[in-house]
């Protein structure tokens, strides 16, 4: 728990930035094993899957959030480290149930659907 929670503080003071697995094992002064084991025990989860889901919804603040209006998926997505952006959009998709357009739109007060005459059958 201790490990875990120290991990939490180091993400918290790069909140905007994307870490890896060996920089907070590094900062932690513990083996990427170890911190592996630690975040598995308490979140039943990878460090690596924790981080991804991490700045899934640090994506999804921005784009929801107030400055969402003028925020581009796009480069949201990219400055919070992701660089493969079809993946993105699936990830993002399968744990928010929608897709960050979306969620966007909705920040917006619009629908990201298209006109009726727009849609197929």
């Amino acid at each position: 728990m201790r490990v875990v929670k120290a991990a939490e503080d180091v993400l918290s003071a790069a909140l905007r930035c994307a870490v890896y697995t060996q920089e907070i094992a590094a900062a932690l002064g513990v083996s990427e094993r170890f911190l592996t084991s630690a975040f598995a025990a308490v979140y039943r989860m990878s460090v690596h899957r924790y981080l991804c889901v991490r700045r899934l919804n640090l994506v999804r603040c921005a784009l929801a959030g107030p400055q969402g209006a003028t925020a581009l998926v796009k480069t949201t997505a990219l400055d919070l480290g992701f660089w493969h952006l079809g993946q993105f959009t699936r990830e993002y998709r399968t744990l928010f149930g929608e897709t960050p357009t979306d969620t966007l739109a909705k920040a917006n007060g619009r629908s990201s659907a298209a006109p009726p005459e727009q849609r197929r059958p």
